[in-house]
């Protein structure tokens, strides 16, 4: 009676992390991640800081460059989709900041 016990203790042991394994793996490789981007906010921005004469032409293009690179990279995966911040109407989604 021992042995089996024992038995099936370590069979839901090795069932437990056999299975938190693959949804760990599902979740990296395979689960739809909705990322967003505040192009809006952005732009606002670096338009206010432009018309201030706090940033230059040069450092308003490497920002850019900046936030397109970040983009990219976030779209490079491919479970990863990248909207508007204005479209998202509520919930926990990771924004993408240059």
């Amino acid at each position: 009676m021992k042995d089996m016990l024992r038995t099936v203790f370590l069979s839901v042991i090795i069932s437990a992390l056999v299975t938190a394994g693959m949804i760990c793996y599902y979740d990296t490789h395979y689960a739809l991640k909705i990322e967003t981007v505040d192009l809006r906010g952005y732009v606002k921005s670096m338009e206010k800081q432009r018309a201030e004469g706090e940033i230059s032409r040069e450092q308003l293009t490497q920002s850019v460059r900046r936030l397109s690179d970040a983009v990219k990279a976030e779209t490079a995966r491919p479970n990863r989709i990248v909207i508007l911040k204005e479209v998202i109407a509520g919930g926990k989604v990771k924004e993408i900041k240059p």
